[in-house]
């Protein structure tokens, strides 16, 4: 047995406690420190205790713990395998253009200077090929389902496009007897109720908008041009299409923002859209429609909270929410086994900006 090469923990001084990820499971767990001990443990023959032992199948059950790197990195290949050759669904990202309405400083995209004078549009000549291709693919591959995702710069800038490749995959998908899901990634600005219930009959799945904390924070991050705030709007948006859709919140943040995204999740819980299936006690786990375990192994000793969202859903039901130091020492371990397989030194490494992610899953009311 060897601790996993995704593992990657976060030491948290305030608790006596260690935020454990693995990147690969997607795994989250929050531990005592012997139990980060146990793992460096791994990889030198020893003795364990019941008790160590116990531990052990319940780290392995959630993937920090593996059989051995080659099974491992097998596994991983097989994943990218399926990934690129797995048959039952065809994904496909159209970028219906790099244009976008928004000036965050965070981006390179946005309306800064001149770039949307020259970013890329999708022209409906471009769409006709995009969708002959596409009606290509569903041909050779035969799926069961087409996944479409509209990304950007903002792709709702474009809806002439936009609606032409709905409308016209959703025939083709017809016809050949594969079921379409439509996701939209958007900053919500021009989210209206009109376009969710012309798409809802193509096969709109859900959309995902991004809110950058509390609306202080949140129109700092993502004004317009001229500095306007965007929350109030986005927020008016997503209420007028809560009960058609599905809608996901996601964001992003740094160490002087992070302290806003409480406030916020406080905010969307209050609103009458908004339907969890569990609300955060605290930050840092996954919480919200999932499966949740909770173990306490000898007392004090290997106390872990353990939590692994379902992976069957990649928008919705979901609340992931942790702040990031701006440093973390994680391991890294080489494309090839160490001699005699020994430990490698923790290597610091400096996260960019300190930017982390956060998915809220708000799901529609029911009729």
């Amino acid at each position: 047995m060897q601790s996993s090469m995704f593992n990657v923990r976060v030491p948290l001084p305030d608790r006596g406690e260690v935020f454990l990820m693995n990147t690969f499971s997607d795994a989250q767990l929050i531990v005592s420190p012997d139990v980060v001990e146990l793992l460096d443990r791994l990889d030198h023959d020893g003795e364990m205790t019941e008790l160590e032992r116990e531990t052990v199948a319940q780290l392995s059950e959630h993937g920090f713990i593996v059989s051995s790197r080659e099974e491992e990195r097998a596994e991983l290949r097989n994943f990218f395998r399926e990934v690129r050759e797995g048959r039952d669904t065809l994904k496909i990202t159209v970028l219906t253009t790099l244009q976008c309405n928004f000036a965050c400083d965070y981006c390179i995209q946005g309306d800064h200077g001149d770039y949307n004078k020259h970013a890329a549009k999708m022209s409906l000549d471009m769409a006709g090929r995009v969708s002959e291709w596409v009606e290509g693919r569903l041909d050779a591959i035969a799926p069961e389902r087409l996944v479409l995702t509209f990304f950007g710069g903002e792709p709702l800038l474009n809806m002439p496009v936009l609606y032409y490749l709905a409308e016209r995959l959703h025939a083709a998908s017809q016809a050949r007897g594969v079921r379409l899901l439509i996701n939209i990634v958007t900053n919500g600005l021009l989210l209206t109720r009109e376009m969710v219930e012309r798409l809802n009959p193509l096969g709109l799945n859900g959309i995902k908008i991004t809110l950058d904390g509390d609306r202080e924070a949140h129109n700092k991050s993502r004004p317009l041009r001229g500095g306007q705030g965007t929350f109030d709007k986005i927020i008016a948006n997503v209420r007028a299409v809560a009960d058609l859709t599905q809608i996901a919140v996601g964001g992003n943040f740094e160490m002087d923002t992070a302290d806003s995204y409480p406030a916020l999740l406080d905010f969307l819980a209050a609103q009458d859209f908004a339907h969890f299936g569990e609300m955060p006690a605290h930050p840092g786990i996954r919480i919200a429609q999932q499966r949740r375990q909770h173990a306490q192994r000898g007392g004090s000793r290997y106390r872990f909270r353990a939590s692994r969202h379902n992976q069957t859903s990649s928008l919705m039901g979901m609340v992931r929410f942790f702040s990031l130091p701006k440093r973390l020492v994680w391991p890294v371990p080489s494309e090839q086994p160490l001699p005699n397989e020994k430990p490698q030194p923790p290597r610091t490494l400096n996260v960019f900006s300190a930017y982390s992610r956060w998915v809220l899953g708000i799901t529609k009311r029911s009729s």
